[in-house]
């Protein structure tokens, strides 16, 4: 069974269909002596589009059973924050998907056939950090060179997923990480974030403890012992 988590939110089940468009942002024009050609650019942004269900009850085939007002007010939060988070798909077999997005839109469906369930379709767009960097340009040589500086927009190594580790066996939660992620980063395999979790259980456990969140929620600034492999 596949389990999809927004931000740290396992939802209740996994939708029955998950659609991401993967865009490209390739031109073609046509020269003069060479006729249509195709100009590639640089990737654009994925597009995530699916459907799932707010159940007003537990059914047998929910893993996590909250009531609706919860994962409506996530939504919300999740609108209004203006942060990227995380969407994640862990499958028991084939590939992953974790990828930091953005919430574009959602809309939230009522039917009387449908008894008092709730259904939500989701629009994800997926966000690439940016930043700025600096770097030095010729400028008026003289008797001492001189340089000027501009400042330019970079992509981070968000694009590559490198991890950044502070200090060996150690790392510092960042805005949008989860267990599963910082186990893809170090171990190439998300499904490991049971053995970070229970590294760190005494950290982590009396946090949440009371909490409406999942047991294994982490906090930006909290440091997380990273045991090997």
């Amino acid at each position: 069974m596949h389990k999809v988590f927004l931000d740290d939110v396992l939802l209740p089940y996994a939708p029955s269909l998950i659609k991401m468009q993967i865009k490209n942002k390739n031109e073609t024009v046509d020269l003069i002596n060479e006729g249509e050609v195709n100009q590639l650019k640089r990737p654009g942004l994925t597009q995530i589009e699916f459907k799932f269900e707010l159940p007003y009850q537990r059914y047998p085939f929910v893993v996590n059973f909250k009531p609706q007002k919860f994962f409506l007010e996530h939504l919300e939060k999740l609108k209004v924050s203006k942060r990227p988070f995380q969407f994640i798909v862990v499958r028991e077999r084939g590939f992953g998907t974790n990828m930091k997005v953005s919430l574009e839109d959602y809309t939230i469906e009522e039917a009387a056939s449908n008894a008092l369930d709730i259904t939500v379709s989701v629009k994800l767009k997926q966000y690439v950090d940016y930043g700025l960097k600096t770097i030095a340009l010729p400028g008026t040589t003289t008797k001492n060179t001189t340089k000027t500086t501009k400042a330019v927009a970079s992509p981070t190594s968000a694009r590559t997923g490198a991890p950044k580790r502070e200090g060996e066996g150690l790392y510092t939660v960042k805005k949008g990480d989860c267990l599963w992620a910082i186990a893809q980063r170090y171990y190439g395999n998300g499904a490991l974030w049971k053995k970070i979790y229970n590294a760190n259980k005494a950290l982590i456990a009396p946090r949440n403890k009371g909490k409406r969140v999942a047991y294994y929620t982490i906090y930006v600034g909290q440091v997380l012992r990273i045991p090997p492999k």
